[in-house]
């Protein structure tokens, strides 16, 4: 049976809104995140009132941040006492926020919500929970819409605040305005704690809702608030349906490493795409790997767009969270781990030496190999194994990282072709070309082992020694 939305009755719109979209089903075990401010406590309120029509198990929790000792302190308690007066039980929790934030470089609101999110996902996980409660309201998602557009949003960014988060975090509230929240409160003479840190312009919310905001209103649009909220609305409607294409997309398109820790995109496959369903691909795949509080921008988009458009055939952009974009020929890797300089490096490599080239994880062996047929090793090698002609050797050797300008003589070729043209020839990877070892004997490139041999340093039918060089 459908419920009968009235407008300015907030127990029917709550219901409405968990009806619309499907929020909640009979015997589900719901976890509220309560700071014990007027949004949370009045929807704690609510689900209180209808926990019998629901059909649900009720249980809230409550992060002490440690940012306002005093207040922090009394928010608790309250917390404690109110779920107490209405039977719920009680999960409440301290962590020092500050800290957490400076030693991984976030900020506070950022922090605190990482941490929020983590001690939920823990809660879930002992006490079999299945769905939260967050007490966005509609005045949440017109502010966050505002704060995308002014720090530059991607299309998904317009819809603001979505009704339901990852299938199972929901916000009842978000179709309701403060100001019925606070009718509300007032009207059931419910108590609340007041955040003395939301009056405090230095946080960006709440600078869009005490200056931003009321200046629109009073000078632009006096139903401001209104129209924001039907653009967000209208965007999260057409943001779903791009979604549900992006999602078809990226079956064609994309694979993920073994350890999780990186997905790749056919370049191909996403040029054929409309430019809208790229950017969404884009956006979803940095969603994957990127750590929680670290939106991408329309400019990060942009930035990829180029990475698969431009002519070079290897190239990276770092996003934000430590995750990185590697174009490499026909694919765009987007890994959790940056790309790594090994840096330069030049060691020393005698006949018979084992030399360790700690910077790439390999080893340098090398011996003599005389008499017999020298020439049928070289053509029945295995992969790690290379022979050069001993006499055309000056010990020690040279064994380096590549520089730019590095020219080789390849077999059968007169003149000599940069190492740079043979990487890009052979569409070896720049990753790969950081980790691969220059052999030089004085001073001129001899071997890339399992690329390329100089012509200069090659075994011939007159060879009577060969040294053979392996890399494991």
């Amino acid at each position: 049976m459908s419920i009968i939305y009235i407008m300015n009755d907030l127990s029917y719109k709550f219901l409405a809104t968990i009806e619309e979209h499907n929020m909640l089903k009979k015997g589900d075990s719901l976890l509220i995140s309560l700071s014990g401010g007027i949004d949370s406590t009045v929807m704690t309120h609510l689900f209180n009132q209808m926990r019998e029509r629901l059909g649900l198990r009720l249980f809230v929790f409550h992060l002490n941040h440690m940012l306002r000792p005093r207040e922090a302190k009394a928010e608790a308690k309250f917390v404690s006492s109110f779920c107490d007066n209405l039977g719920i039980k009680a999960f409440i929790s301290e962590y020092d926020v500050g800290s957490y934030a400076k030693k991984n470089k976030l900020s506070v609101q950022v922090a605190a919500r990482q941490l929020r999110y983590r001690f939920i996902e823990d809660l879930q996980k002992d006490s079999n929970i299945n769905k939260v409660a967050t007490a966005h309201n509609a005045d949440d998602r017109v502010e966050t819409l505002l704060i995308r557009l002014v720090r530059g949003t991607a299309g998904a960014g317009m819809s603001g605040l979505a009704p339901v988060r990852d299938g199972n975090i929901i916000r009842p509230l978000i179709d309701a305005t403060r100001a019925e929240i606070e009718e509300y409160a007032s009207e059931n003479d419910i108590a609340y704690m007041t955040d003395s840190s939301n009056l405090k312009t230095v946080y960006l919310r709440n600078k869009v809702r005490l200056e931003l905001l009321p200046h629109l209103k009073e000078n632009y649009n006096a139903n401001i608030m209104s129209s924001l909220l039907s653009c967000s609305k209208v965007a999260w409607l057409e943001d779903n349906l791009i979604r549900g294409m992006a999602a078809e997309k990226l079956t064609e398109a994309l694979t993920h490493s073994e350890d999780g820790v990186a997905a790749s995109l056919s370049i191909p496959v996403m040029k054929s795409a409309h430019n809208a369903l790229l950017n969404r691909v884009l956006t979803m795949v940095y969603y994957e790997l990127a750590p929680a509080g670290h939106p991408i921008l329309f400019n990060h988009v942009e930035k990829l767009n180029y990475l698969i458009n431009a002519d070079k055939p290897n190239s990276a952009y770092c996003l934000p969270g430590g995750v990185t974009a590697v174009r490499s020929y026909d694919t765009l890797t987007f890994t959790r781990e940056p790309v790594v300089d090994i840096g330069e490096y030049e060691l020393e490599h005698h006949l018979y030496d084992k030399t360790v080239i700690a910077p790439v994880g390999l080893t340098l062996t090398s011996e003599l190999v005389e008499g017999g047929s020298i020439m049928s090793l070289t053509k029945n090698k295995s992969d790690n194994k290379e022979y050069i002609d001993y006499a055309k050797l000056s010990f020690p050797i040279s064994v380096r990282s590549f520089r730019a300008g590095d020219v080789i003589r390849p077999l059968n070729m007169r003149g000599h072709k940069k190492l740079k043209d043979i990487f890009i020839d052979k569409k070896i990877q720049i990753e790969r070309r950081r980790t691969v070892p220059i052999l030089l004997s004085r001073g001129e490139v001899a071997l890339v082992p399992g690329i390329c041999l100089s012509d200069d340093f090659k075994v011939t039918d007159e060879t009577t020694t060969a040294v053979c060089f392996a890399l494991d």
